[in-house]
């Protein structure tokens, strides 16, 4: 019986390391950028792919047991294609074959049947949404200045995006699932004001993006202050958190907390952090100095088999020393 209990114990602990593993993120090493997992806290880093094409955005599949990801084919070849693998980094699968760029941006519906994406298929980034099973894809925008940044909201019926203005520059919209009723999330107004990376919090009310006021001084665009703004879609009540360091991205990670890509300094390095909301607190998951990390995405603790199962856990040391 002790016996019993001991290995039962066993069990439950690799069950919970392994269910740990819940962010998913890209990093430029050496020059070159892999995807990679972690824990929720930073801890127990791994590569997921180990291929000189760079691979990028990496999204979780709404069940956790797939990552949709960007490959960019060849070194000087500018095409970029979506790609699919399984959580361990096996049995990766091409999903389109557009001699246009594809798959920046990318986000699962919920029933994990499709993806939406950008492609420049029309000569300006639009909006594009996959059938996985049948390789079809959809054009969901025709927007002028062209339409990025797509999140599927939870119940599936609608797509948050970053929408070009010629009037009121870049905005989020919202518009139905098929790309019907495409309108702004909030009233559009003049100045100098970027709104991009919005993202669905999982109780399907709050809509989270990034929000830069910026200047131009002798033809460069200068960030003056960035904001994290959270939107509540039926009181239109914001949530605003000023951030001394410029915002590249954002994603939920659960209700409670927002997972944000950022540059900590004048030398530009980006590190994954973990904003509480409530707490109103601050908390850098990777802080690598030599190292990269980009365009988080977490998935639930709903969701099954997020291991990097089969592959060696490689410390960051040791990621460096092999690569």
């Amino acid at each position: 019986m002790k016996m019993l209990l001991w290995i039962s114990g066993c069990m439950l602990v690799l069950v919970s390391t392994v269910a740990s593993a819940k962010i998913v993120f890209d990093a430029k090493h050496n020059g070159n950028y892999e995807i990679y997992v972690m824990n929720d806290d930073g801890s127990h880093t791994r590569r997921v792919t180990n291929n000189p094409l760079r691979a990028f955005d990496p999204r979780w599949s709404p069940d956790g047991k797939q990552i949709a990801f960007v490959r960019k084919l060849g070194q000087k070849h500018p095409q970029n294609d979506l790609f699919v693998m399984n959580v361990d980094g096996s049995n990766v699968r091409q999903l389109t074959h557009h001699p246009a760029d594809d798959g920046y941006d990318l986000t699962w519906a919920p029933d994990g049947k499709r993806l939406a994406f950008v492609s420049f298929r029309g000569g300006t980034p639009q909006i594009h949404v996959l059938d996985v099973a049948s390789g079809t894809v959809k054009q969901l925008t025709a927007d002028p200045e062209g339409a990025v940044d797509p999140a599927w909201s939870p119940a599936g019926k609608q797509i948050a995006y970053r929408y070009t203005h010629h009037e009121f520059g870049e905005t989020i919209y919202t518009m139905s699932a098929d790309g019907r009723n495409q309108k702004p999330l909030i009233p559009l107004k003049k100045g100098a004001l970027l709104r991009f990376s919005p993202a669905w919090a999982p109780d399907g009310q709050r809509i989270v993006f990034c929000e830069m006021e910026w200047d131009e001084v002798k033809g460069v665009v200068k960030p003056i202050v960035i904001h994290l703004v959270i939107h509540h879609i039926q009181s239109k009540r914001q949530q605003i958190r000023k951030f001394p360091r410029g915002l590249q991205g954002a994603c939920w990670m659960g209700n409670a907390a927002i997972l944000v890509s950022a540059i900590e300094d004048k030398s530009e390095k980006q590190d994954i952090y973990r904003y509480h909301i409530a707490s109103d607190t601050v908390v850098n998951l990777t802080n690598t100095p030599e190292i990269q990390e980009y365009r988080p995405h977490w998935v639930d603790d709903n969701a099954r088999d997020v291991s990097a199962a089969g592959k060696k856990s490689i410390p960051w040391g040791e990621v460096k020393s092999e690569r």
